[in-house]
């Protein structure tokens, strides 16, 4: 149940806010090259902070599912970590944003 949960979530997330996920999946792919430009890292922020919210907001509710107790809250845990793990893999330059 777990591990689908967490799949389905992050799919969920993805499609419910496509629209901004595609740009900053364009940003990311962009990020090597234009991570000097200022104009660049500027929009790469500004769209970045708002995927981190929604990256939140949908880790809070995957975990909210699950930490009724101390050994769900390790579960819990858990599935955050590979919520993010799959967050990263997706978008390379995650942990960039707000950085400069």
């Amino acid at each position: 149940m777990g591990m689908s949960l967490y799949l389905r979530l992050f799919n969920q997330m993805l499609e419910e806010n496509k629209e901004l996920f595609n740009e900053f999946k364009q940003l990311n792919q962009d990020f090597d090259i234009n991570k000097s430009n200022p104009e660049f890292r500027l929009r790469f922020n500004k769209i970045g902070e708002k995927i981190l919210d929604i990256i939140r907001r949908y880790e809070n509710i995957l975990c909210s599912r699950t930490e009724s107790n101390a050994s769900k809250y390790i579960y819990s845990s858990r599935l955050s970590e590979m919520f993010w793990k799959l967050a990263r893999k997706n978008f390379k330059y995650i942990d960039e944003v707000g950085m400069c």
